[in-house]
């Protein structure tokens, strides 16, 4: 472009606004608003490019990504990309934008010993989004134009490719490229990453001090392209090489200066550019002159400039000056082809993603209602502005350049030689009496010397001083940020449940151990990953995938300990999109073991158990805690009570006994009940006989002579003491010398079908353990009566009661029998009595009350597997009766 390009362009737009002047533009320019290169492009066609001020580039591929694993066991794991940002260099990267997510670019690069630091840092600087899920996925290496040799990295990744080796002499030298590095993961890419780059454009020589430096300043832009822009190697010079006396200093400072003034946004007017090699010069120079407002008019070889409002009056002249004898001529309006009432825009929107954004249009309703004359006329001008990414400076522009446009007078005067110093563009003032000006001003349009007289004819256009006033309210009605890409949200498993859980027998003996895992129905997730791990440690020991999404539940039994704290998470599985774990939550296991059927006949044998590899000491005591049975034919009694030996006891629970149940009462001595006491506990008619306790033990010698034995929980010695043979004790009396807290085997017998107790088959065998205080039998077998009797007074029997019932409410899973599951009560039933709002439940008690069953139903409820643990029932029990649950803990291993 040369210096008469820029005069045939002003003669053309002479006289007119600046805002008519701006949307006049040229075909090529009124395209778009928005960013050149919004995608990375490639092929051999591509014009080189640069970019100016802060801009966004897609930037051109300079060969094909190439791909590469990282431990050679994942073919294509890795893909790079090598673009070119802009062919000058550029001041560096600020930021990118990957799969329409905006991203930060960390400052440096991670080396060895940084905290965080993993072997892809080698790759470049991480790129982040606002998700973080891109941290350690994505890298990139920022070359800005002024190297001087090639890419190491490429170089030794890539040196000896087969097709496309990248060697030393790819240096690239003025050009400014990005090596992006990409760590494929199914949910972090849906396909090829797309990718804009946020520069800081090149660095121009700054006439006002003489520094080379980054700038936003579009006058500074304009001048460095008149200038000539050299570019690297034989490529030559881009723009118009004119010289540097060519541009009056003042003039151009006055306009830079103009274009850095402050306002409550920031510079008044900056722009940002990214422009072809192959536009004219002078097109990307109109582009910038509209990001400010500017002209730029050359005469006699001199480049002239005016930014923004008008400048100070450079001359004064009255009706006195004009010579009147050539022609003169006014036009006070150009009519409606050249007015108008409103602005429309579009730009490049940072906010957007740099994607082309209308602007508020900025209307003028009195003005409408004028030009319509006899009614409302909208005549809206459309500015496209994609050199101004900053949404009020395009809000100021369209309102400064609509009062602009509305000054319509314009005049061509003729002034005699005095006014040969004068310029187009410059801002002179007239005082009038003809047309009643007070110094008003001017800006010179167009200037033309006689070469006869040196007179010089001059076209004026209206300027004024206020259409450019501060009007902050107005230029912050920018519109909303509406991403173009919707942010991917982190996606986690909605309801997400755990509870403890058993696998039963067909008996409904708990065998295993197991942890139900529940969600929300109706979740569309492909599966669901689960991690487990124990409590207080870090490292997961058990995960696994649930298929069957759509069933809400899964339960997870293989690997997990009874009566052990775990911790559990699970995340959803999404094709194509981010998921992240839930919170770790707790459950605890419920107690259950090995029983019998798990253990094979003579599996554990003496040659494979090392000697005193089993003591007692390694044994807990809630190993032999209650309900827990053991066969008689695993114990072998010693024939004398004063004989000890050692004992082998099995924690199994019987599953086909059928004998009786147990109760504890608040001093925790154990009892074993004949389910015969039940059957005939209705024939207990109250009488309190006074008889002497050993009269009775004198009755019903029928029955065989019977053993008991304790063993000691310190030293493993068991005891054998003889039972009078005249009756059964349903509260055994442990010898009083029995040790505190020793371990006591007790026999339970069935009973026949009239209830009574069966002696002459082989008892079963119950581990107890023995209270502080033992309280005396006071209830006995009366063989002449034929039933049970109170061997206690009515004081001693009530105190009894009391305990009985306080006993009741420690109770977990201490019947044999459901009476839910034999239809005694319903669950209704069963839960109101559990919960104390049935009138006492517990007003009659095994034989005493007229419906004990409800001491049953209680307990059997209140542990029954088919409904889950019923922690809370119990302790609404236990609070009932009064009892501590620290009480209930140690005793029964409760959990609130």
């Amino acid at each position: 472009m040369t210096a008469a390009g820029i005069a045939a362009r002003a003669a053309i737009s002479a006289g007119m606004s600046k805002l008519a002047s701006a949307i006049m533009g040229t075909p090529k320019q009124q395209q778009s608003g928005g960013i050149t290169t919004s995608v990375t492009v490639s092929g051999e066609d591509v014009p080189q490019s640069i970019v100016f001020g802060r801009y966004a580039t897609g930037g051109a591929a300079i060969c094909p990504p190439y791909t590469f694993d990282f431990k050679d066991d994942m073919p294509g794991e890795y893909l790079v990309y090598v673009i070119a940002l802009s062919d000058y260099p550029i001041d560096g990267l600020e930021s990118m934008i990957v799969d329409g997510q905006k991203c930060t670019v960390a400052a440096t690069q991670r080396v060895p010993g940084d905290a965080g630091f993993i072997p892809e840092d080698g790759y470049g600087r991480r790129i982040v989004d606002p998700s973080g899920k891109l941290d350690g996925y994505a890298f990139v290496r920022v070359f800005d134009g002024t190297q001087t040799v090639a890419d190491p990295k490429l170089v030794q990744m890539f040196g000896s490719h087969p097709e496309r080796p990248w060697n030393s002499f790819m240096r690239l030298y003025g050009v400014a490229y990005a090596v992006v590095t990409f760590k494929y993961k199914a949910d972090k890419f849906s396909g090829m990453p797309a990718c804009k780059f946020v520069l800081r454009g090149a660095k121009l020589l700054d006439f006002r001090t003489g520094e080379t430096v980054f700038t936003n300043n579009p006058v500074i832009h304009a001048y460095n392209i008149m200038r000539g822009i050299k570019l690297a190697g034989r490529a030559g010079t881009y723009g118009m090489n004119i010289p540097e006396t060519a541009f009056p200093i003042a003039a151009w400072r006055a306009a830079a200066n103009a274009c850095d003034e402050q306002m409550t946004d920031g510079p008044r007017y900056q722009a940002g550019l990214e422009f072809s090699l192959s536009e004219e010069p002078l097109a990307v120079i109109d582009e910038l002159m509209k990001s400010c407002g500017g002209d730029i008019a050359e005469v006699g070889g001199t480049y002239n400039i005016s930014v923004g409002p008008p400048g100070v009056a450079v001359a004064s002249i009255t009706d006195d000056d004009i010579i009147i004898s050539d022609d003169r001529k006014m036009v006070v309006s150009g009519g409606l082809a050249t007015i108008f009432n409103g602005v429309s825009a579009s730009y490049p929107s940072p906010d957007d993603l740099w994607e082309e954004r209308e602007a508020v249009p900025w209307k003028n309703t009195t003005w409408a209602q004028y030009d319509g004359r006899n009614g409302r006329r909208e005549i809206i001008a459309d500015l496209k502005l994609p050199a101004v990414p900053y949404p009020k400076q395009v809000r100021r522009l369209m309102r400064e350049l609509a009062f602009d446009n509305r000054r319509e007078q314009r005049h061509t005067i003729t002034l005699g030689p005095l006014a040969l110093t004068l310029m187009p563009l410059q801002t002179i003032s007239w005082t009038s009496a003809q047309h009643g000006y007070a110094a008003k001003l001017f800006e010179i349009t167009t200037l033309i010397i006689s070469p006869d007289t040196l007179n010089v004819t001059l076209s004026l256009r209206e300027r004024g001083v206020a259409d450019y006033a501060a009007d902050p309210v107005s230029d912050a009605d920018v519109p909303p940020t509406v991403p173009s890409a919707p942010e991917s949200k982190n996606t986690t498993v909605n309801g997400f449940l755990v509870l403890p859980e058993t696998v039963n027998s067909a008996l409904g003996v708990a065998r295993r151990p197991g942890i139900r895992i529940l969600w929300s129905e109706g979740a569309s997730y492909a599966s669901i990953t689960y991690a487990i791990r124990l409590k207080g440690y870090a490292n997961t020991i058990l995960s696994g995938s649930i298929i069957d999404v759509p069933a809400a539940t899964h339960l997870v039994t293989e690997g997990l300990l009874p009566d052990t704290e775990y911790e559990v998470r699970v995340k959803p599985v999404i094709a194509g999109r981010e998921t992240v774990w839930t919170p770790w939550r707790a459950v605890k296991t419920l107690i259950s073991g090995l029983g019998g059927s798990d253990i094979s006949d003579e599996a554990i044998t003496e040659s494979k158990i090392a000697n005193d590899s089993i003591t007692f000491p390694k044994i807990k005591r809630s190993t032999l805690f209650v309900p827990r049975f053991i066969k008689r034919a695993d114990i072998t009694l010693p024939a004398t009570s004063s004989s000890t030996a050692p004992v082998s006891i099995f924690d199994e629970i019987i599953p086909d006994y059928d004998g009786g149940g147990f109760i504890v009462n608040l001093n925790a001595v154990i009892d074993t009940l004949a389910n015969g006491f039940h059957a005939h506990g209705g024939k207990h008619d109250g009488r309190q006989r006074s008889r002497d306790r050993t009269k009775h033990h004198t009755h019903n010698r029928r029955h065989s002579e019977m053993n008991f034995a304790y063993v000691d929980s310190r030293t493993g010695a068991m005891t054998v003491s003889s039972v009078a043979p005249d009756h059964v004790s349903i509260w055994w009396d442990v010898s009083e010398d029995a040790d505190p807290n020793a371990l006591v085997l007790m026999p339970v017998f069935p009973v026949d079908e009239n209830g009574d107790p069966n002696l002459t088959v082989e008892p079963q065998i119950m581990a107890v353990e023995v209270a502080e205080a033992s309280p005396q039998p006071w209830m006995i077998w009366d063989a002449d009566a034929d039933e049970w009797c109170d061997a206690r007074t009515p004081e001693e029997t009530a105190t009894d009661l009391e305990r009985c019932r306080a006993a009741a409410g420690m109770l977990r899973s201490v019947f044999c029998i459901s009476c839910v599951a034999h239809g005694v009560f319903t669950d209704e039933e069963a839960i109101s009595a559990a919960r104390g709002e049935t009138p006492d439940p517990l007003a009659d008690v095994f034989g005493m009350m007229p419906n004990e069953t409800r001491l049953a139903a209680r307990a059997a409820w209140a542990g029954s597997p088919s409904v889950g643990r019923m922690d809370p029932l119990t302790l609404a029990i236990a609070d009932h009766f009064q009892i501590g649950v620290d009480h209930l803990d140690a005793m029964f291993g409760l959990r609130a």
